[in-house]
């Protein structure tokens, strides 16, 4: 049994949690350095002044910003508690082959008593950043309140619940390799390193449809120094879905395309 998790790096149960922020949600956590961290959709959190984490164990503690990645995923930091974490973590490896021939997903959502519930999926389509998975019945519908969940198939981790379509019960997924790679400048710092300031930064929620002013490039981050997604033209409108804290930038939806950042001087609110 252990020399399969660990060929495999496969997270395990224990590391799933329950999150409490601006709203309800789900978590994953993740170890650096001898230290958990807690990946969840950005959207849980938000703003939130107050942060709460519960694990299976229905151990509780309080957790804080520590950095925000686009699109819509953060990192907690835990405070001092009996929180704990494995040191396995699933990478996503050989993912797109196991997506190849999956039919069946299972969403693992942790409750705030420690109770894990279970809703079995189909894989209905799938890209090289997402999954998007439909209910087997109307029982293992989703609802809101379930983002953060970790979804399996096959057994392993295949990502992170992002989005949940009220009226089908559909859900959009993150895929491992995918949050993997997007997470990779954090937990790659190793002991006695600090991130990068340039990784650490908070998204308030904004929605509002914008034009825009100028020629510009979506960002991976709020930064011009960061990496160029693709350029934007005057004219076109884009979905603003969040306001850089204390920086001119604003993050925005790339619908079918990746998203990102652009300065907010770039464009108009409409």
């Amino acid at each position: 049994m252990l020399s399969s998790l660990l060929a495999g790096q496969s997270a395990v149960a224990g590391d799933r949690v329950f999150v409490r922020g601006s709203e309800e949600g789900r978590g994953v956590l993740r170890e650096r350095n001898g230290e958990c961290f807690v990946i969840t959709p950005e959207h849980v959190v938000d703003s939130s002044a107050r942060i709460r984490v519960i694990d299976e164990k229905r151990h509780e503690v309080s957790a804080r910003f520590e950095a925000s990645y686009a699109p819509d995923l953060t990192v907690l930091r835990l405070a001092a508690g009996p929180v704990s974490c494995s040191f396995l973590w699933d990478k996503g490896r050989g993912l797109s082959a196991r997506l190849a021939k999956a039919t069946v997903a299972v969403v693992l959502a942790q409750g705030a008593t420690g109770a894990t519930e279970r809703f079995y999926m189909r894989v209905v389509s799938h890209s090289d950043r997402t999954v998007t998975i439909r209910p087997q019945s109307g029982d293992d519908r989703l609802r809101q309140g379930l983002s953060g969940s970790m979804v399996e198939i096959a057994g392993r981790p295949a990502g992170m619940l992002m989005q949940v379509d009220a009226e089908t019960g559909e859900g959009l997924v993150f895929r491992q390799d995918y949050v993997t790679s997007v997470m990779a400048p954090f937990f790659a710092v190793k002991a006695g390193k600090k991130v990068a300031r340039a990784e650490g930064f908070h998204v308030e929620q904004k929605r509002f449809s914008a034009l825009v002013t100028k020629g510009t490039a979506i960002r991976a981050g709020p930064s011009v120094l960061a990496r160029s997604i693709r350029q934007l033209r005057v004219g076109v409108v884009v979905n603003v879905t969040g306001r850089v804290t204390g920086r001119n930038w604003y993050r925005i939806d790339g619908g079918a395309e990746e998203g990102g950042f652009v300065p907010s001087d770039a464009v108009q609110p409409l």
